[in-house]
Protein backbone atom coordinates (compact mmCIF):
# COMPACT_ATOMS: atom_id res chain seq x y z
CA UNK A 1 0.00 0.00 0.00
CA UNK A 2 1.42 3.39 -1.01
CA UNK A 3 1.54 6.41 1.27
CA UNK A 4 -1.18 8.01 -0.85
CA UNK A 5 -3.42 4.95 -0.35
CA UNK A 6 -2.79 5.05 3.41
CA UNK A 7 -3.69 8.74 3.60
CA UNK A 8 -6.94 8.02 1.78
CA UNK A 9 -7.85 5.12 4.06
CA UNK A 10 -7.08 6.43 7.53
CA UNK A 11 -9.62 7.91 9.91
CA UNK A 12 -9.29 9.72 13.22
CA UNK A 13 -12.89 9.14 14.24
CA UNK A 14 -16.12 11.13 14.06
CA UNK A 15 -16.56 14.75 15.05
CA UNK A 16 -19.01 13.88 17.86
CA UNK A 17 -18.81 11.00 20.33
CA UNK A 18 -22.44 9.94 19.76
CA UNK A 19 -21.52 8.81 16.23
CA UNK A 20 -18.79 6.39 17.31
CA UNK A 21 -20.03 4.70 20.46
CA UNK A 22 -19.20 1.27 19.03
CA UNK A 23 -15.46 1.99 18.77
CA UNK A 24 -14.98 4.76 21.30
CA UNK A 25 -13.65 2.45 24.01
CA UNK A 26 -10.87 1.27 21.68
CA UNK A 27 -9.02 4.59 21.76
CA UNK A 28 -10.52 6.26 24.81
CA UNK A 29 -7.97 7.73 27.24
CA UNK A 30 -8.91 6.55 30.73
CA UNK A 31 -8.04 9.70 32.65
CA UNK A 32 -8.35 10.30 36.36
CA UNK A 33 -11.63 12.07 35.58
CA UNK A 34 -13.00 8.87 34.06
CA UNK A 35 -11.85 6.73 36.97
CA UNK A 36 -13.54 9.00 39.51
CA UNK A 37 -16.74 9.12 37.45
CA UNK A 38 -16.81 5.34 37.00
CA UNK A 39 -16.30 4.82 40.76
CA UNK A 40 -19.34 6.98 41.42
CA UNK A 41 -17.41 9.80 43.11
CA UNK A 42 -18.48 12.42 40.56
CA UNK A 43 -22.00 13.61 39.68
CA UNK A 44 -21.47 16.71 37.53
CA UNK A 45 -19.05 16.91 34.59
CA UNK A 46 -18.31 20.37 33.18
CA UNK A 47 -16.32 20.96 30.03
CA UNK A 48 -15.99 23.20 27.00
CA UNK A 49 -17.64 22.15 23.76
CA UNK A 50 -15.62 19.23 22.37
CA UNK A 51 -13.79 18.56 25.65
CA UNK A 52 -15.12 15.01 25.89
CA UNK A 53 -18.27 15.16 28.04
CA UNK A 54 -20.32 13.10 25.61
CA UNK A 55 -17.46 10.61 25.29
CA UNK A 56 -17.62 10.02 29.06
CA UNK A 57 -21.40 9.74 28.85
CA UNK A 58 -21.24 7.27 25.95
CA UNK A 59 -18.55 5.21 27.65
CA UNK A 60 -20.61 4.97 30.84
CA UNK A 61 -23.52 3.60 28.81
CA UNK A 62 -21.22 1.12 27.07
CA UNK A 63 -20.01 -0.11 30.49
CA UNK A 64 -23.53 -0.76 31.77
CA UNK A 65 -22.76 -4.48 32.23
CA UNK A 66 -19.67 -3.71 34.32
CA UNK A 67 -21.70 -1.31 36.44
CA UNK A 68 -24.48 -3.87 36.82
CA UNK A 69 -21.88 -6.22 38.29
CA UNK A 70 -21.42 -3.51 40.93
CA UNK A 71 -25.22 -3.35 41.45
CA UNK A 72 -25.57 -0.05 39.58
CA UNK A 73 -28.45 0.31 37.09
CA UNK A 74 -28.00 3.00 34.43
CA UNK A 75 -30.88 5.10 33.12
CA UNK A 76 -30.47 7.44 30.13
CA UNK A 77 -32.79 10.43 30.66
CA UNK A 78 -31.99 11.86 27.21
CA UNK A 79 -31.62 10.22 23.83
CA UNK A 80 -27.90 9.51 23.20
CA UNK A 81 -28.38 10.49 19.55
CA UNK A 82 -31.07 11.85 17.25
CA UNK A 83 -33.67 14.41 18.33
CA UNK A 84 -33.43 15.33 22.04
CA UNK A 85 -36.47 14.26 24.06
CA UNK A 86 -36.64 17.71 25.67
CA UNK A 87 -36.85 19.54 22.36
CA UNK A 88 -40.63 18.97 22.30
CA UNK A 89 -40.97 21.26 25.32
CA UNK A 90 -39.96 24.28 23.21
CA UNK A 91 -43.44 24.50 21.68
CA UNK A 92 -45.20 25.03 25.04
CA UNK A 93 -42.59 25.03 27.81
CA UNK A 94 -42.98 25.34 31.56
CA UNK A 95 -42.78 28.99 32.51
CA UNK A 96 -41.33 28.82 36.02
CA UNK A 97 -38.60 26.97 37.89
CA UNK A 98 -41.29 25.49 40.15
CA UNK A 99 -42.95 23.80 37.17
CA UNK A 100 -39.58 22.50 36.00
CA UNK A 101 -38.81 21.11 39.46
CA UNK A 102 -42.09 19.18 39.34
CA UNK A 103 -41.31 18.06 35.79
CA UNK A 104 -37.82 16.77 36.60
CA UNK A 105 -38.92 14.92 39.73
CA UNK A 106 -41.93 13.24 38.17
CA UNK A 107 -39.94 12.37 35.03
CA UNK A 108 -37.23 10.77 37.14
CA UNK A 109 -39.88 8.80 39.06
CA UNK A 110 -41.16 7.35 35.79
CA UNK A 111 -37.64 6.47 34.61
CA UNK A 112 -36.77 4.83 37.93
CA UNK A 113 -39.95 2.78 37.85
CA UNK A 114 -39.07 1.70 34.31
CA UNK A 115 -35.61 0.47 35.31
CA UNK A 116 -37.07 -1.35 38.33
CA UNK A 117 -39.44 -3.14 35.96
CA UNK A 118 -36.67 -3.92 33.47
CA UNK A 119 -34.61 -5.62 36.18
CA UNK A 120 -37.61 -7.30 37.82
CA UNK A 121 -37.20 -5.51 41.16
CA UNK A 122 -40.42 -6.38 42.98
CA UNK A 123 -41.15 -5.36 46.56
CA UNK A 124 -43.71 -3.27 48.43
CA UNK A 125 -42.02 0.03 47.58
CA UNK A 126 -41.78 -0.70 43.84
CA UNK A 127 -45.43 -1.78 43.92
CA UNK A 128 -46.58 1.48 45.51
CA UNK A 129 -44.50 3.52 43.06
CA UNK A 130 -45.99 1.63 40.12
CA UNK A 131 -49.57 1.97 41.36
CA UNK A 132 -49.24 5.74 41.84
CA UNK A 133 -47.76 6.26 38.36
CA UNK A 134 -50.14 3.87 36.62
CA UNK A 135 -53.15 5.66 38.14
CA UNK A 136 -52.07 8.85 36.34
CA UNK A 137 -50.93 7.17 33.10
CA UNK A 138 -47.27 7.94 33.78
CA UNK A 139 -45.75 4.46 33.49
CA UNK A 140 -43.12 4.59 30.76
CA UNK A 141 -43.45 1.00 29.54
CA UNK A 142 -42.60 0.90 25.85
CA UNK A 143 -43.05 4.66 25.36
CA UNK A 144 -40.17 6.77 24.06
CA UNK A 145 -38.51 9.29 26.34
CA UNK A 146 -40.20 12.11 24.43
CA UNK A 147 -43.63 10.48 24.81
CA UNK A 148 -43.40 9.93 28.57
CA UNK A 149 -41.97 13.43 28.95
CA UNK A 150 -45.04 14.84 27.17
CA UNK A 151 -47.29 12.90 29.54
CA UNK A 152 -45.39 14.20 32.58
CA UNK A 153 -45.53 17.75 31.25
CA UNK A 154 -49.30 17.54 30.70
CA UNK A 155 -49.74 16.34 34.28
CA UNK A 156 -47.49 19.05 35.76
CA UNK A 157 -49.20 21.73 33.70
CA UNK A 158 -52.62 20.62 34.96
CA UNK A 159 -51.39 20.67 38.54
CA UNK A 160 -49.35 23.86 38.56
CA UNK A 161 -50.97 26.11 35.93
CA UNK A 162 -54.35 27.00 37.44
CA UNK A 163 -54.82 29.86 34.99
CA UNK A 164 -55.55 27.22 32.37
CA UNK A 165 -58.78 26.39 34.23
CA UNK A 166 -61.93 28.33 33.44
CA UNK A 167 -63.31 30.89 35.89
CA UNK A 168 -62.02 31.59 39.38
CA UNK A 169 -59.49 29.24 40.90
CA UNK A 170 -60.06 27.58 44.26
CA UNK A 171 -57.26 25.65 45.95
CA UNK A 172 -57.63 22.49 47.97
CA UNK A 173 -56.21 23.27 51.44
CA UNK A 174 -54.78 19.72 51.71
CA UNK A 175 -52.94 19.49 48.40
CA UNK A 176 -52.45 23.17 47.44
CA UNK A 177 -53.65 22.19 43.97
CA UNK A 178 -56.60 23.67 42.03
CA UNK A 179 -59.87 22.00 43.01
CA UNK A 180 -60.60 21.08 39.41
CA UNK A 181 -57.50 18.92 39.28
CA UNK A 182 -58.14 15.22 39.94
CA UNK A 183 -54.57 13.88 40.09
CA UNK A 184 -53.34 11.93 43.09
CA UNK A 185 -49.66 12.90 42.76
CA UNK A 186 -49.03 16.27 44.41
CA UNK A 187 -46.00 18.54 44.53
CA UNK A 188 -45.99 19.33 48.24
CA UNK A 189 -46.77 17.18 51.25
CA UNK A 190 -50.55 16.86 51.86
CA UNK A 191 -51.83 19.04 54.68
CA UNK A 192 -53.33 16.15 56.64
CA UNK A 193 -52.38 12.51 56.93
CA UNK A 194 -54.88 9.81 56.05
CA UNK A 195 -57.51 11.98 54.32
CA UNK A 196 -56.95 10.17 51.02
CA UNK A 197 -54.66 7.12 51.12
CA UNK A 198 -54.08 7.37 47.36
CA UNK A 199 -52.69 10.91 47.64
CA UNK A 200 -48.88 10.86 47.31
CA UNK A 201 -46.33 13.65 46.98
CA UNK A 202 -43.73 13.37 44.22
CA UNK A 203 -41.06 13.30 46.93
CA UNK A 204 -42.81 10.29 48.46
CA UNK A 205 -42.61 8.55 45.08
CA UNK A 206 -38.87 9.21 44.98
CA UNK A 207 -38.66 7.65 48.45
CA UNK A 208 -40.49 4.58 47.13
CA UNK A 209 -37.96 4.31 44.27
CA UNK A 210 -35.03 4.71 46.64
CA UNK A 211 -36.46 2.18 49.13
CA UNK A 212 -37.15 -0.33 46.35
CA UNK A 213 -33.55 -0.08 45.14
CA UNK A 214 -32.12 -0.18 48.65
CA UNK A 215 -34.13 -3.27 49.57
CA UNK A 216 -32.52 -5.06 46.62
CA UNK A 217 -29.06 -3.62 47.39
CA UNK A 218 -29.06 -1.71 44.12
CA UNK A 219 -28.31 1.84 43.02
CA UNK A 220 -29.50 3.72 39.96
CA UNK A 221 -27.63 6.42 38.07
CA UNK A 222 -29.76 8.74 35.92
CA UNK A 223 -27.61 10.20 33.12
CA UNK A 224 -28.31 13.57 31.48
CA UNK A 225 -26.30 14.76 28.49
CA UNK A 226 -27.00 16.96 25.43
CA UNK A 227 -28.68 19.65 27.53
CA UNK A 228 -27.02 22.28 25.33
CA UNK A 229 -28.96 20.92 22.34
CA UNK A 230 -32.26 20.44 24.16
CA UNK A 231 -32.79 24.11 25.09
CA UNK A 232 -30.56 25.84 22.56
CA UNK A 233 -33.33 28.00 21.08
CA UNK A 234 -34.39 29.75 24.28
CA UNK A 235 -31.86 31.07 26.80
CA UNK A 236 -34.57 31.91 29.36
CA UNK A 237 -36.06 28.43 29.14
CA UNK A 238 -32.59 26.93 29.45
CA UNK A 239 -31.91 28.90 32.64
CA UNK A 240 -35.22 27.85 34.24
CA UNK A 241 -34.74 24.21 33.25
CA UNK A 242 -31.16 23.88 34.43
CA UNK A 243 -31.54 25.83 37.66
CA UNK A 244 -34.47 23.58 38.51
CA UNK A 245 -32.45 20.50 37.55
CA UNK A 246 -29.65 21.40 39.94
CA UNK A 247 -32.16 22.09 42.74
CA UNK A 248 -33.62 18.64 42.14
CA UNK A 249 -30.10 17.19 42.08
CA UNK A 250 -29.47 18.65 45.53
CA UNK A 251 -32.80 17.33 46.81
CA UNK A 252 -31.93 13.85 45.57
CA UNK A 253 -28.66 13.79 47.51
CA UNK A 254 -30.85 12.68 50.43
CA UNK A 255 -31.47 9.34 48.66
CA UNK A 256 -28.56 6.93 48.99
CA UNK A 257 -29.57 4.70 46.07
CA UNK A 258 -30.34 7.37 43.44
CA UNK A 259 -27.69 9.52 41.75
CA UNK A 260 -28.06 12.08 38.98
CA UNK A 261 -25.11 12.37 36.58
CA UNK A 262 -25.12 15.67 34.65
CA UNK A 263 -22.84 16.50 31.70
CA UNK A 264 -22.87 20.25 30.98
CA UNK A 265 -20.88 22.83 29.02
CA UNK A 266 -18.91 25.26 31.16
CA UNK A 267 -20.20 28.30 29.25
CA UNK A 268 -23.81 27.26 29.94
CA UNK A 269 -23.07 26.78 33.64
CA UNK A 270 -21.47 30.24 33.72
CA UNK A 271 -24.52 31.73 31.99
CA UNK A 272 -27.13 30.26 34.35
CA UNK A 273 -25.12 31.28 37.44
CA UNK A 274 -24.09 34.75 36.24
CA UNK A 275 -26.99 36.44 38.06
CA UNK A 276 -26.44 34.46 41.23
CA UNK A 277 -27.33 30.90 42.12
CA UNK A 278 -27.05 30.37 45.85
CA UNK A 279 -27.25 26.58 45.62
CA UNK A 280 -24.12 26.41 43.40
CA UNK A 281 -21.81 26.28 46.41
CA UNK A 282 -23.48 23.05 47.55
CA UNK A 283 -22.59 21.24 44.31
CA UNK A 284 -19.28 19.67 45.33
CA UNK A 285 -19.12 16.33 43.50
CA UNK A 286 -17.97 17.78 40.19
CA UNK A 287 -15.04 17.94 37.80
CA UNK A 288 -14.09 20.17 34.88
CA UNK A 289 -12.52 18.33 31.95
CA UNK A 290 -9.07 19.58 30.97
CA UNK A 291 -6.36 18.07 28.79
CA UNK A 292 -2.61 18.01 29.39
CA UNK A 293 -0.03 17.77 26.60
CA UNK A 294 0.69 14.10 27.41
CA UNK A 295 -2.99 13.10 27.48
CA UNK A 296 -3.60 14.80 24.13
CA UNK A 297 -0.56 13.04 22.69
CA UNK A 298 -1.85 9.70 23.98
CA UNK A 299 -5.25 10.35 22.40
CA UNK A 300 -3.68 11.11 18.99
CA UNK A 301 -1.50 8.00 19.21
CA UNK A 302 -4.46 5.78 20.10
CA UNK A 303 -6.52 7.12 17.23
CA UNK A 304 -3.64 6.83 14.79
CA UNK A 305 -2.75 3.19 15.54
CA UNK A 306 -6.43 2.24 15.44
CA UNK A 307 -5.80 2.37 11.67
CA UNK A 308 -4.24 -0.97 10.71
CA UNK A 309 -2.48 0.59 7.72
CA UNK A 310 -0.59 3.03 9.97
CA UNK A 311 0.21 0.36 12.57
CA UNK A 312 1.65 -1.92 9.85
CA UNK A 313 3.58 0.82 8.08
CA UNK A 314 5.30 1.97 11.30
CA UNK A 315 5.52 -1.53 12.85
CA UNK A 316 3.69 -0.58 16.06
CA UNK A 317 1.00 -2.31 18.09
CA UNK A 318 -1.73 -1.26 20.53
CA UNK A 319 0.86 -1.54 23.28
CA UNK A 320 2.36 1.78 22.15
CA UNK A 321 -0.53 3.59 23.89
CA UNK A 322 0.80 2.25 27.21
CA UNK A 323 4.47 3.01 26.57
CA UNK A 324 6.36 6.00 28.06
CA UNK A 325 5.55 9.44 26.69
CA UNK A 326 8.97 9.62 25.01
CA UNK A 327 8.17 6.57 22.83
CA UNK A 328 4.75 7.92 21.91
CA UNK A 329 6.32 11.27 21.04
CA UNK A 330 8.92 9.57 18.84
CA UNK A 331 6.14 7.78 16.91
CA UNK A 332 4.14 11.00 16.56
CA UNK A 333 7.05 12.88 14.96
CA UNK A 334 7.70 9.99 12.61
CA UNK A 335 4.03 10.20 11.59
CA UNK A 336 3.97 14.02 11.51
CA UNK A 337 7.53 15.22 10.78
CA UNK A 338 8.47 18.89 10.90
CA UNK A 339 8.67 18.85 7.09
CA UNK A 340 6.43 16.68 4.94
CA UNK A 341 8.00 15.44 1.70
Amino acid sequence: MTKKDILRSITFGQRVAEDETDVLETYFVETDHWERLFRGDIDVVYGAKGAGKSALYALLLSRSDDLFDRNVLLVAAENPRGAPAFRDLLADPPTTEREFVGLWKLYFCSLLHSVLQDFAVKNESSKQLGEALEREGLVKGSLSLAAILRGVMTYVRGALKPRALEGGVEFDPLTQLPKGFKGKIVFSEPGKVGVDPELKSVDRLLEFANDALEASRLKSWILLDRLDVAFVEDVGLEANALRALFRVYLDLLAYRSIQIKIFLRTDIWARITSEGFREASHITRHITINWSRSSLLNLVVRRAIYNKSIAEMYSVTDELAHKPVSEQESFFYRLCPDQVD
